[in-house]
């Protein structure tokens, strides 16, 4: 499962959130005044890096950098388009996993 919700306050607190409730992979993004930024954490389980497979080529397309650990990590995309990097990460995690998302019910 893949939760992705959009705030403005403490990213990294909301991603851990999502975890605790059931989430396999929390990616938080939050607007900021020339950017968007990114958070992601995921539990040992998902078969993903973050920064290698999401958030560093998330960066590269959209311009901007990431970084972080397997587990975790941060971006900072230099975009306001915040619809165009919620698809960019749900695009980069599909790939990676080999899986599609559906909508949320």
């Amino acid at each position: 499962r893949l939760l992705s919700p959009r705030v403005g306050g403490p990213e990294r607190v909301a991603a851990d959130m999502l975890l605790e409730g059931a989430a396999d992979i929390g990616v938080v993004l939050s607007e900021r005044d020339d950017h968007i930024r990114v958070v992601a954490s995921t539990t040992d389980q998902a078969e993903i890096s973050l920064p290698e497979d999401v958030l560093e080529p998330l960066a590269a397309t959209l311009g901007g950098d990431g970084g972080g650990h397997a587990t975790a990590g941060v971006a900072k995309v230099e975009s306001t388009d915040i619809e165009a990097v919620e698809a960019g990460v749900v695009e980069q995690i599909e790939e990676t996993l080999g899986i599609q998302f559906g909508p949320l019910t």
